[in-house]
Formats: structure tokens, sequence, C-alpha cells
């Protein structure tokens, strides 16, 4: 039986609400543009997430910009709203190290409701049209579900769907771990079996986006990161295992051996990713929760880059493995990647970079900082590059790597698609003189010197 209490969305937005972390907004809005825009806006304003419950058209609340800030992340974790950066990035790694397996049930929310034959009818959910030349309305806060036909194992991953027809999506995959699975299938001219699973709790999200070792049992680390097992369903069209909490799950084939143009979209790059030839996905059932509640990512919102949270953590901690002084890092930007450390050796700085750049394929320039730079913040960032790197020395650049495909500097094409990667190595020398760093005290030093008569 389904148990409540255990990790779960509505659950989770109940916590968000007894926070002020959640609005409801009543006022009727539209899915095209206006969802997009009213997200960003608030985003923009620290604001809370957003539950958009007169929807233009669809019976269907939206719900969007659910964790975008470190407040709703600790909420997520089930720590305190005010814990500080270091501390949930903390506990992030020690559960992560500790995965609790999930419970498998009969049924549970999620078939509350089932959608068959005719009657399956995607266009009838609030799917969100974002920016002014995307192809159309498009899904993209679903996780996919598939399973490995060599391995048996399933994977979790995050795709954009455009809307095609009443049971129709073009779906894009970089070349990663569906696609790998999707390429075994499709030189058998069979199509790939998948569950698409929309309105989940935040852990579940984060476990997907974190791009684990294909194999890795991806429910088990968003049960560790909740602190609570996951409850899973098994989906009706196959043997794939579903969150039974879950608002939305479609269930359908990705066929093989058609394409059929998919894009423009807005992607998280800041740019359109341009229309071309791309798999389609064919839904032939549906199954939800009584009222359930459609689930949106905006491209290029705060919240894309908090469901990389685990990705980030994990590979610092790959990071302080290799290199021990190694203190913090992360990204400051799309593809840019910044590592604060105590140098203990020459060669720390390059080492560091060297090992982030073959743990973390999202890495296109990463910089490595004095531990005296707070790598969040970019004006330290780039006074630390400016007066602690000289290019000469500092800079190395490795050409002709496998890129991002969605990178627009990329080159080639599809899984082709090859970048440059530069390391700037922004650290003061080890064992030679080097000006030291002035300093305006702040208030709360300046209370201190005083209580310690030094003032």
């Amino acid at each position: 039986m389904f148990n409540d209490d255990l990790p779960n969305l509505r659950g989770y937005l109940r916590l968000l609400e007894q926070n002020a972390e959640l609005k409801r907004e009543t006022k009727e809005v539209s899915t095209k543009f206006e969802i997009a825009s009213i997200h960003m806006k608030v985003q923009a304003e620290k604001g809370p997430a957003l539950l958009f419950e007169n929807v233009t058209g669809s019976k269907i609340p939206v719900l969007a910009n659910l964790l975008a800030t470190r407040r709703r992340l600790a909420l997520s974790l089930g720590l305190p709203a005010d814990s500080s950066y270091e501390a949930t990035n903390g506990e992030v790694l020690q559960r992560a190290r500790k995965r609790i397996d999930p419970i498998i049930l009969d049924k549970g929310p999620c078939n509350e409701v089932v959608i068959e034959g005719d009657k399956v009818d995607v266009t009838k959910y609030p799917l969100v049209t974002m920016h002014e030349h995307d192809a159309g309305p498009y899904m993209t806060g679903g996780i996919v579900v598939a399973r490995d036909p060599e391995t048996g194992h399933q994977n979790l991953s995050f795709h954009r769907f455009l809307l095609k027809g009443k049971n129709r999506f073009g779906v894009f995959m970089e070349p990663r771990h569906l696609w790998h699975i999707y390429q075994q299938l499709e030189a058998r001219n069979e199509p790939l079996k998948i569950a698409v699973v929309l309105g989940y709790h935040p852990a579940i999200g984060i476990a997907g986006a974190t791009g684990l070792p294909l194999g890795t049992n991806e429910y088990a680390l968003a049960g560790s990161l909740a602190g609570n097992p996951i409850q899973l369903v098994k989906a009706q069209l196959s043997d794939l295992l579903v969150p039974a909490e879950t608002e939305i799950v479609m269930e359908g084939d990705i066929l093989p051996n058609i394409r059929e143009p998919e894009g423009p979209y807005g992607e998280y790059t800041g740019y359109y990713g341009e229309p071309r030839p791309r798999p389609v996905f064919v839904v032939r059932k549906i199954t939800q929760r009584q009222n359930p509640i459609y689930y949106s990512i905006t491209a290029r919102s705060a919240e894309e880059g908090y469901y990389f949270a685990a990705k980030t953590v994990l590979t610092l901690d790959r990071l302080k493995g290799e290199v021990p002084g190694v203190k913090a890092a992360n990204f400051l930007q799309t593809f840019f990647f910044v590592i604060s450390l105590r140098k203990e050796r020459d060669g720390d700085g390059k080492k560091a970079a060297i090992s982030a750049i073959a743990a973390n394929d999202s890495i296109k320039y990463c910089v490595v900082v004095d531990d005296d730079v707070n790598p969040r913040e970019p004006s330290e960032v780039l006074w630390a590059m400016a007066t602690r790197c000289d290019p000469s020395k500092g800079v190395s650049i490795i050409p002709h790597v496998f890129g991002q495909t969605l990178d627009p500097s990329a080159e080639g094409e599809g899984a082709g698609r090859v970048w440059s990667l530069m390391i700037v190595d922004a650290t003061k020398p080890l064992n030679a003189p080097f000006a030291r760093r002035a300093k305006i005290p702040t208030l709360a030093e300046i209370e201190a010197m005083k209580a310690q008569g030094k003032l």
C-alpha cells in the first residue's frame, strides 16, 4: 500500500506552503509564453514555486519554479530551509555515499486514472510554449524511464519532447545513455519502450539529472537524497518501474528508423537548437492521479542548475580524492566551472582541472582559483583571472574533444560534435613571492577585534 509519509510531490508542496515557498496563482494564464515569462520574472525576484491553477483551455494546473533556490533544495532533502550552502552540499555527499533501495508496490496513486486506445490525447495536457520561435509546445519536465536490452538495467534521464499530434512527440536525445539504449534496439528494428513520468519528488529529478554510470540504480540515489525509500510500481505496458506517487505517466514507444523534424527550441545554452530530423515517441497509454498536476521546467531557468546539485557535489568529491587541497567548486555559468583550492604542490591547479574535465562532460572552461576566492562570485573569479594568471603560463587549450551537442560553438554533426577545452590556472605561485591581497575588515570582524581589545 502506498505510504503518503514517504517522499512524494504533494507532500513536498505542502512543506513548501508551510514555509511560504509556494504561491498558488489563480489569475488565468496562457501556456503560450505567459507561464514561462511569469516563471522567469518570479525567479529573478527570488520568489516562490508557482502553481498556476487557472490555465487557459485546461483543467490541469501547471507547476513551475519548483526547485530554483537553495532554500527549496534544502527542504526537498528534509533539511532546515536556512541550511548553508556548505551544509547542504555536505549532506548531499553523505547521503549519496549510502544508497537506499526503492520499495516496489502492486499499485499506487499514479494508477488512479487509466487512459488508453482512442482516448489517448496528449493535447489535453497544458504543454508550455516558452520562446517566441519554438516549434510549438514542449514537454520539458518529464523523466524518461528506459531499460538497457543487454544488461536489463533501468535508466532515468531528462529530454525535451515537441508536441506533434494527439499521441505523438518529436524527441531530442543527446548521445548519452538513452541514445545508446535506443541505438541497440534500432539496429534490430525494434521500438524502445519508455515511460515518461511528470510530477515527482525533487529527489527523483536530481537523481535523474546526475548522469550516473549506466547500470546504477538512480531510484536508490533518489531514496538516499530524500532520506527514505522511493515507492515504485510496474508500468502497464512494460516491465519498467515508475514512481508510484508521480502525477502523470505516459507510456509508449520511440519508433525505430523513423525521423521527423524537431525544433527549433530555446535551450539551456540561451540559443535555439535548430530543427533536425529526430526520433518519434508514440504514446500508447496514460495513467495518472485524480486531478493531476502538470510539471514544466523552463529552459535556462535556475531550476535546471539545482537538478544538477548532486552531479556537482559528486564531481567535487572526486576532485578532493585526487587533489586534497580542493575546497569548493561551482558552475558559474553554462559550461563554465570554477574550482577553489589551497595549493599543496606546484601543478595542483592544472591537476584539479584535468580531473574535473574527466569527471564532468559539461565543463568547457575550467578556472582554478585560490581558496581566498569565492567560486560562486563572478567578480571574485574574474579578479583572480585578471591578476593571478599569466596567460602564457596559466592557460591551456585542449583541442578536438567530444563536446555538448547543444553548444552552438561546437563543430560537426550529431554525435560527432567536438569542441575545445580551456584550463585557466589563476592561482598564486606556491614558492615564490606574490603581492598580498588588500582587505577591508568586515563589520563582524571589527566587532570581534573590539571584543578582543585589538581596536
